[in-house]
């Protein structure tokens, strides 16, 4: 017990200085830099580096926002769940970490907003609206998608992004199209409306 507490003081020294001297910058430049994912080498370089960030705010809960307000995270994110983007690990692994970055952050959500983030998400889901994923991987980027959909339509400012991005007329598209995504849509708009003015 005494080696996993001390183990557990040691990370979060080393997230502390991670966050403090300037490696969250340094972790999305990796990203960038490999972002091409042109090599087998490469992909496993994101792989690596989308981990650390998942790390990172699973010790430091509050590095999710600071990773939204210093570094370029979010557009990264956003680029790489993007429709026309094979699926693959890392597209699927970029998914979870959007979801996981907005879960509990009322201020993520509302940068996510302004980034025009609403709009891409919609974007990225849009595509289900006439079929079902093909495979497990992609159904789960679907899933991940939605619940960021979902959470960033709880902040009152998402909300009206949402109605003006045709959002509510896409949810309604998928739920008459009887694929898997209808029970997703549902859940949206459901976020949507609650507490609507």
């Amino acid at each position: 017990a005494d080696a996993v507490e001390s183990n557990e003081e040691g990370g979060q020294a080393l997230v502390a200085s991670i966050v403090d001297n300037s490696g969250l910058e340094l972790i999305v430049d990796c990203l960038t830099r490999f972002g091409s994912e042109s090599s087998p080498e490469d992909i496993a370089a994101v792989h690596n580096v989308i981990g650390i960030v998942e790390n990172v705010v699973e010790m430091r809960p509050d590095a999710a926002g600071e990773f939204m307000t210093r570094t370029k995270l979010l557009e990264w994110l956003l680029r790489r769940v993007h429709p026309k983007r094979e699926t693959d690990n890392n597209k699927l692994y970029a998914a979870e970490v959007l979801s996981i970055l907005f879960q509990s952050s009322e201020d993520n959500r509302r940068l996510l907003g302004e980034a025009d983030g609403v709009d891409l998400l919609l974007r990225a889901v849009a595509p289900y609206k006439g079929k079902d994923p093909a495979d497990e991987g992609e159904e789960e980027v679907l899933h991940n998608l939605f619940d960021v959909l979902c959470t960033a339509v709880m902040h009152p400012d998402n909300k009206e992004r949402f109605v003006k991005s045709e959002g509510l007329e896409l949810m309604l598209l998928m739920m008459k199209s009887r694929k898997q995504c209808r029970t997703a849509a549902v859940k949206c708009v459901d976020y949507a409306l609650t507490r609507c003015p």
